[in-house]
């Protein structure tokens, strides 16, 4: 394993080469690119350009090492382009996971406006990437497309989902947040993943808990995962006096995974979705999750058996489906059948496999 993301972080053992970026290369980069966009596409975000040429310094250490190893097969995320200048060791066959894709974040009203040509350029440079490249997976059917619509290759192209460490979620024991909100034990918790991300519809969370809570009139807890902006947190206050929300801001992955196998169902507002770690993770814990029918949602969520997808923001079926899962005896059918359905679909060493055939 070689790292790109890893800046002064020693090794975990010898199979494992972990190089970053030095923090005042970083800055630098950052801020350069950041005056160039300004200059030609003004008001727009950029960032995919400056990512490329911020992993630059540690996949140029990484080159030496990996040609070095001499692998049979490598396997490069298109996050980032590290493939650009690690390129293709001898008599080496290149996998590309195509898990990203920056075309994606082009073109949508619902956040702030991203730079074309910040998304060109990264994908000219992927698009290079894509000569040394002998098949190239994606998560989902929906990064498939994407990939299909976006870059020029002619290659292999096919759908592996994300495995999943199933083993060590199992592992992980359940943590009861009820009694920290003083809320019965029977109380309803709702999950709400990422909140305060843009992406994940930050705009739609004060609104859904507010729905929710007008619903009943019993207090109901909610989960708030992620760290959340200035502006969520100022509206959160204003939240009705039967929402009892827990927001512990960036958690490690355990404590989230043990706080989510204690909540009773999900709602995930998300406008963008490669694939849908998040709903998966869930449903592994036995949590249904309702969520837009956006991106790779639909390879991982089972409408009316483990969860709900609803039309593309479609707030109002959203919440709906919501409120169905705050009936107590359909919300324990639909959960019994939530982990059943992902242990059947995305039972993970049938992935596995399927990466061992393809390198093969």
């Amino acid at each position: 394993m070689f790292t790109f993301g890893d800046y002064n972080v020693p090794s975990s053992g010898p199979d494992v080469t972990r190089a970053g970026t030095p923090p005042w290369f970083e800055r630098s980069v950052l801020a350069l690119t950041r005056a160039f966009f300004r200059l030609v596409e003004p008001g727009t975000l950029s960032y995919h350009v400056s990512e490329v040429i911020r992993v630059a310094w540690p996949c140029l250490r990484l080159r030496r090492e990996i040609h070095r190893f001499k692998p049979d097969v490598l396997l490069l995320p298109d996050h980032c382009c590290p493939g650009l200048l690690i390129g293709k060791p001898a008599h080496c066959k290149i996998i590309l996971v195509s898990h990203h894709n920056p075309a994606r974040f082009l073109d949508n009203p619902l956040w702030r406006l991203h730079s074309k040509l910040d998304g060109r350029l990264t994908i000219m440079c992927e698009n290079r990437v894509l000569r040394n490249v002998d098949t190239v997976v994606c998560p989902s059917e929906y990064m498939k497309e994407m990939f299909a619509k976006t870059y020029s290759y002619a290659g292999p192209l096919m759908v592996i989902p994300n495995l999943v460490d199933v083993e060590l979620i199992a592992s992980i024991p359940r943590r009861d947040i009820r009694r920290e909100l003083r809320l019965p034990d029977d109380s309803v918790m709702v999950y709400i993943p990422s909140a305060g991300n843009i992406y994940k519809g930050s705009r739609y969370v004060c609104e859904i808990i507010r729905r929710l809570s007008s619903h009943t009139s019993k207090d109901l807890g909610f989960y708030l995962s992620g760290s959340l902006t200035p502006e969520l947190s100022y509206e959160l206050r204003y939240a009705p006096p039967n929402a009892k929300i827990y927001a512990p801001g960036h958690s490690s992955y355990a404590d989230n995974i043990a706080i989510v196998k204690g909540c009773s169902f999900g709602v995930s507002p998300t406008l963008i979705e490669s694939f849908g770690m998040t709903l998966l993770e869930a449903s592994y814990c036995g949590v249904p999750m309702v969520t837009f029918n956006v991106g790779g949602n639909a390879d991982v969520v089972c409408h009316g058996k483990s969860g709900f997808l609803v039309p593309y923001l479609d707030l109002e079926s959203l919440i709906g489906a919501a409120c169905r899962l705050m009936e107590g005896p359909y919300r324990e059918s639909i959960r019994r059948e939530t982990e059943r359905h992902a242990r059947e679909i995305f039972e993970s060493d049938a992935a596995a496999e399927q990466y061992h055939r393809l390198m093969s």
